[in-house]
């Protein structure tokens, strides 16, 4: 206050600051966020450079380690997990079936000597030993006093029945020949027909089949009902196309006299198992010694 009364006007710059223009007041506040923005962008890099540096560190020890040992890089630990590892073992694959082919009969030398086996060879290079050998176990056959051992008479019963039901029906004509039978049958056809002509026809004592009590003469049941004319009747033809089902074989066929020694024979069947019967059927084979590997026996 003065002397006066009056109120002492103040300085200009004593009291309130005065409020600076709205220009001012917007860089300031501009300023303030470009601060603040500075800060944000420095904490930034701070945190940046607190993940780049450990990252760094590890990235550079395993550079070293990759100098060192190239095998320790993902790629080649993967190739020696596999070399270390077994291989896998393949998949097994089914193996193609093939259909089975049946295994040929076996024989010995001592079976095809021997008069008591089923596959003995009696031809006329091959004689019984002793020539008066005789079957022990006979068993009649058909509706005579015709004979045959046990087995060949069970095979020929099939046959028959097998014969019969095609509408072929044969009967037996003449079996088992005794040793001393077969010495009249011979002596007969030499004093009709002659030795040479005999032989072509008729064994010899000691080497006829059918002293083996395995082979036997058929004939047809119908209108022949003889030898001479047996091979123009259909049951002949069914007998050589269907004797193999049953263990037989016709002996001596046609165009083999060179090998069996005897003239075609159509009614002449022996019996030598179903295995060997079969054996030849589907080879092919039609004379017994061809297919057991004997020599011919054209001629005594």
């Amino acid at each position: 206050m003065t002397a006066t009364g009056r109120r002492t006007p103040e300085p200009p710059h004593v009291g309130r600051a005065r409020r600076p223009p709205a220009s001012r007041r917007a860089r300031a506040e501009a300023a303030a966020r470009e601060r603040a923005r500075a800060r944000r962008a420095r904490r930034r890099r701070r945190m940046t450079l607190l993940v780049l540096v450990p990252a760094l560190v590890v990235g550079g020890a395993v550079a070293a380690a990759v100098a060192i040992d190239p095998s320790s890089t993902p790629e080649h630990a993967d190739a020696a997990a596999r070399v270390d590892r077994p291989a896998p073992s393949p998949t097994p694959r089914a193996t193609p079936t093939r259909a089975a082919t049946p295994a040929e009969p076996t024989f010995t030398a001592a079976q095809l000597d021997d008069p008591t086996s089923t596959l003995v060879v009696v031809d006329k290079q091959r004689p019984f030993h002793p020539k008066d050998w005789a079957p022990a176990d006979l068993v009649r056959v058909g509706t005579g006093s015709e004979q045959l051992r046990p087995e060949a008479a069970t095979a020929l019963g099939h046959l028959f029945a097998a014969a019969k039901k095609a509408g072929k029906p044969l009967v037996v004509h003449s079996a088992y020949r005794s040793y001393p039978v077969q010495v009249s049958t011979y002596e007969g056809w030499v004093a009709k027909f002659g030795k040479k002509s005999a032989d072509a026809q008729s064994a010899r004592p000691g080497y006829s089949e059918h002293q083996s009590g395995l082979a036997l003469d058929v004939l047809d049941a119908g209108s022949c009902g003889a030898l001479s004319c047996f091979g123009t009747t259909p049951q002949a033809a069914w007998l050589g196309a269907n004797a193999w089902r049953y263990g037989f074989v016709v002996r001596y066929p046609k165009g083999e006299q060179a090998v069996t020694g005897y003239v075609y024979e159509p009614w002449h069947i022996r019996y030598v198992g179903t295995a060997v019967a079969k054996g030849m059927h589907d080879s092919g084979e039609t004379v017994l010694e061809t297919y057991v590997g004997l020599p011919a026996a054209p001629d005594y």
